[in-house]
C-alpha cells in the first residue's frame, strides 16, 4: 500500500527516518503466494526488547510482491511498542488475486536494545476459518544454518541468526539479538546539533534549522516526522533558513491531551514563529502539514508569504479521497484499540482525526491572499477533482498535477518536486 503515503504512514513500505538502511536490521523468509492467491492472511508474532535507550525499536512486517515486483501490501508494526514481556503482534492482509509472487515475513529491529523474537504463525482464510501457512523454523529450533529458513540484513550483507535459550514463548529458544553496541546514525530529526524545542500553546514543539537566508517552514503528515523531508531538506537548506517541525504529538513533539485538530496545528505553528521572532514564511505542507498550511494563510495571514501545498484537503469524504483511505483507517483503528499504551492511544487519536478533519468548504479558501502552489499526483490520495477544486478557489494559485506521481511524490521523485516548490518560492 506505498501509495498511501503521510496520511497513513505507519502502512508504507519506505522506512521513517529512525529506520534509515545504515541503522536497521531486518530478518525475512519467502512464500511462494501463488496458492493463496486472492485471500486474506494473517502473520502472527512474539516479540520482547529489553530497551536500552529511546532509540530501540523493534516490529514484524508482512509484504507481498507483484509478478512485476512492485509491492501490492505491506504493513509492519514497528511503531507499535515492546514491552520487556512477551507480546503477541498481528498483522492482516490480502494476496491479489491475479499477480502475486511472493509473500515476504519477517522482524526489524533498530537502537540499542536486547531484540527477542519467537513462534511465527502464518495463516490463510479459507472457507470461513483460519489454515495455518507452513513457516520453515517458525519457532527458531533449529540453529543450522542451512536449515534456519530466515535470512537476517544489515545494511545490505547478509548476517548470522543468533538465538537464545532464556524464556522462549515455546519450545527451547528464540531468536534473540544483543544490540547494546548498536548506535544510530544522525538523522533529520534526530540531530541535536540542529533541534531544539519551544515551549509554545501549551505544549513543547521540536523542530530543527538548517541552511541561511529566507525562512522555510516544512510541516509532515499525520503520524510522521521531520525525517520524512529528507531530500526536500538536503535541497532547500542550500536557498533558505529551512525549519523542519515535528508536529505536536508526532516525532520529538509533545502533546497536553487536547483534542487534535488542524486549527490547533496551525495555533502551535503562529507561536512557535512568534517564539522564533518571525514575521512571515514560506510554507511547505505535505499531506496534513498542506492542511495546516492553508489554515494558517487564512487564519494568520500576516505570517504567510508563499504556500506550497503537497496532496492536502479541506474536507473528507468520498469526494475528497479514494476509497482505500477509509478502509485503511478503519483497519488500523481496529488494530489500535486493541492496544492500551500510551503511544497506541496517541496514533488512534491521529487516526480519528483523519476521519473527523478538516471541515472547510471550498468559499472558505477566498480568505487566502498569498501566492499558493497547489500540487498532487495523478494517483494521488486525494481526488484530482478536489485537488483542482482547492486551486480554483484561491485567487491566482498554481496548480501541479504530477504525471503518474503518488501521494508520495516528495521522495518517490523528489528531484522534480523540489525543483517544483523551487521554482515557485524564486
Amino acid at each position: 500500500m506505498k501509495y498511501l503515503g503521510c496520511l497513513l504512514c505507519l502502512l508504507i513500505p519506505l522506512l521513517s527516518d529512525a529506520q534509515r538502511k545504515q541503522d536497521f536490521f531486518a530478518f525475512r523468509q519467502l512464500i511462494q503466494a501463488a496458492p493463496y492467491a486472492g485471500k486474506k492472511i494473517k502473520l502472527e508474532a512474539d516479540l520482547r526488547m529489553d530497551q536500552l535507550d529511546s532509540t530501540g525499536k523493534a516490529g514484524i512486517w508482512l509484504r507481498v510482491d507483484k509478478k512485476d515486483r512492485k509491492i501490492g501490501f505491506f504493513r509492519n508494526t514497528y511503531n507499535m511498542p515492546v514491552l520487556p514481556e512477551w507480546k503477541t503482534f498481528t498483522i492482516e492482509g490480502n494476496v491479489s488475486k491475479k499477480d502475486a509472487d511472493v509473500i515476504i515475513l519477517g522482524g526489524l529491529f533498530q537502537g540499542r536494545g536486547q531484540f527477542y523474537f519467537d513462534n511465527f504463525r502464518l495463516s490463510v482464510y479459507n472457507q470461513g476459518k483460519w489454515e495455518a501457512v507452513p513457516i520453515i523454523n517458525a519457532g527458531f529450533e533449529d540453529t543450522v544454518p542451512a536449515n534456519s529458513g530466515w535470512y537476517f540484513f544489515h545494511a545490505q550483507q547478509i548476517l548470522p541468526l543468533t538465538f537464545s535459550l532464556a524464556n522462549p514463548v515455546e519450545g527451547a529458544r528464540s531468536f534473540w539479538y544483543d544490540g547494546k553496541n548498536n548506535t544510530a546514525s544522525v538523522t533529520y530529526g534526530n540531530n541535536p546539533a540542529a533541534g531544539r524545542f519551544a515551549h509554545v500553546n501549551g505544549t513543547n514543539i521540536y523542530y530543527e534549522t538548517y541552511g541561511q537566508g529566507e525562512p522555510l517552514l516544512l510541516l509532515h503528515g499525520n503520524g510522521q516526522n521531520i525525517g520524512e523531508f529528507e531530500q526536500q531538506i538536503d535541497f532547500f537548506k542550500d536557498h533558505y533558513k529551512v525549519i523542519a517541525v515535528d508536529t505536536r504529538g508526532q516525532g520529538k513533539s509533545s502533546e497536553d491531551g487536547t483534542r487534535y485538530t488542524y486549527h490547533l496545528f496551525a495555533r502551535d505553528m503562529y507561536e512557535l514563529l512568534n517564539h522564533l521572532q518571525l514575521d512571515s514564511v514560506n510554507i511547505l505542507g505535505w499531506s496534513d502539514g498542506g492542511n495546516t498550511g492553508l489554515i494558517m494563510a487564512m487564519q494568520y495571514p500576516r505570517k504567510v508569504k508563499r504556500l506550497a501545498v503537497m496532496g492536502a484537503n479541506i474536507f473528507i469524504n468520498k469526494d475528497a479521497v479514494i476509497p482505500a483511505v477509509f478502509k485503511e483507517i478503519h483497519a488500523r483503528q481496529k488494530q489500535l484499540a486493541k492496544d492500551t499504551s500510551a503511544r497506541s492511544r496517541n496514533d488512534l487519536r491521529l487516526m480519528n482525526l483523519l476521519l473527523e478533519e478538516p471541515n472547510l468548504k471550498f468559499d472558505d479558501l477566498a480568505a487566502i491572499h498569498c501566492p499558493v502552489l497547489v500540487m498532487a499526483g495523478e494517483n494521488d490520495l486525494i481526488k484530482e477533482q478536489h485537488t483542482k477544486g482547492i486551486a480554483q478557489h484561491i485567487n491566482g494559485a498554481q496548480l501541479v498535477i504530477f504525471s503518474k506521481g503518488s501521494h508520495y511524490m516528495p521522495q518517490e521523485n523528489a528531484r522534480l518536486f523540489n525543483k517544483t516548490v523551487l521554482d515557485f518560492l524564486k
